[in-house]
C-alpha cells in the first residue's frame, strides 16, 4: 500500500515538473500491477471481469481525451491495486477541492496537473486503511 503511495507521489512529482510522466514508469506499473492482479485472482479463484471493466473506462477516458495517458495510466495500475470505490470517491474529492481552490481562492487558470491532488488522494487513503482497525 504504501509502495503505491510512494509511486504515485513520484509521478506526481513529474507531472508537476514537466506535465509528462516517463512511460519506463507508467507502463512497468501497470505491467507489474496487471500481472500481480492476474495470479491473485487465480490463486483465490476471484473474478477478474470488475478489474477489466474498471480498466477500459480508464481506458475510454484516455481515449477520448478527457484525461492525459500518463494520468489514465498511473489511474490504470492503482485500480488493479486497489480496487476500491473508498479509494476513488477520495482522489475524487481531492482533485476537485484542488480544482476549486486554484480557481476561485487563488484565481488562478492554469492547467491543473492532476497527478498532484490524485497523490494526496492515495496518501489520505493509505492513512485511513492504516488506522482503521
Amino acid at each position: 500500500m504504501t509502495l503505491a503511495s510512494l509511486y504515485v507521489t513520484i509521478c506526481a512529482a513529474c507531472d508537476a515538473r514537466s506535465y509528462r510522466v516517463p512511460n519506463r514508469l507508467t507502463l512497468a506499473a501497470l505491467a507489474m500491477t496487471l500481472s500481480a492482479r492476474i495470479v491473485t485472482s487465480i490463486t483465490n479463484s476471484e473474478s477478474i471481469i470488475g478489474t477489466l471493466v474498471g480498466l477500459f473506462f480508464l481506458y475510454i477516458a484516455w481515449f477520448a481525451d478527457f484525461m492525459g495517458g500518463a494520468d489514465a495510466k498511473v489511474l490504470m495500475a492503482l485500480w488493479l491495486v486497489f480496487p476500491d470505490m473508498a479509494l476513488w470517491v477520495t482522489i475524487s474529492a481531492s482533485v476537485v477541492l484542488y480544482w476549486l481552490t486554484q480557481r476561485f481562492v487563488f484565481r488562478m487558470t492554469a492547467r491543473l496537473p492532476a497527478l498532484v491532488p490524485t497523490a494526496f488522494g492515495v496518501w489520505m487513503y493509505v492513512l485511513y486503511r492504516l488506522v482503521q482497525p
